[in-house]
C-alpha cells in the first residue's frame, strides 16, 4: 500500500519464513514519544500543541488510507526530525534519550 503522509512511518517491505513474519520500515533514529518524555520529563504548552496537532494529522491520514493501529501509545509513536525542532531531538538522535533536551 502506498501512502504519502509525513505523519505515518512507511512500510518499505516485508518477508515471511515458515515460523516468522518480518516488516521493514523506513529508518527512524530519533526515538519514540516515550523517549522524548523520559528525556524532557514534560513538554511546554507550545511543543505539546505541535505534537498533538501532528498526531491528529497522522490519525487523519491513517483514516484516509484505511490503516489501523492496534497499540497506539507513547512507546509506539515514532519521532523524527521533521516533526519537532532540531534542538529538541539532538539528544535523541545522538542515542542519549535520557539526557535533558530543550523543547
Amino acid at each position: 500500500m502506498k501512502n504519502s503522509s509525513d505523519f505515518i512511518t512507511k512500510l518499505m517491505g516485508f518477508g515471511e519464513t515458515k515460523n516468522s513474519r518480518y516488516l521493514l520500515y523506513e529508518l527512524n533514529n530519533c526515538g519514540t514519544l516515550e523517549d522524548l518524555f523520559l528525556a524532557k520529563g514534560f513538554l511546554n504548552e507550545s511543543s505539546a500543541r505541535i505534537l498533538l496537532q501532528q498526531m491528529v494529522r497522522g490519525l487523519q491520514d491513517m483514516k484516509k488510507y484505511n490503516l489501523r493501529h492496534r497499540t497506539l501509545n507513547p512507546k509506539t509513536i515514532q519521532i523524527n526530525s521533521r516533526q519537532i525542532p532540531s534542538s529538541s531531538t539532538e539528544a535523541l538522535v545522538q542515542g542519549k534519550p535520557h539526557e535533558e533536551v530543550v523543547v
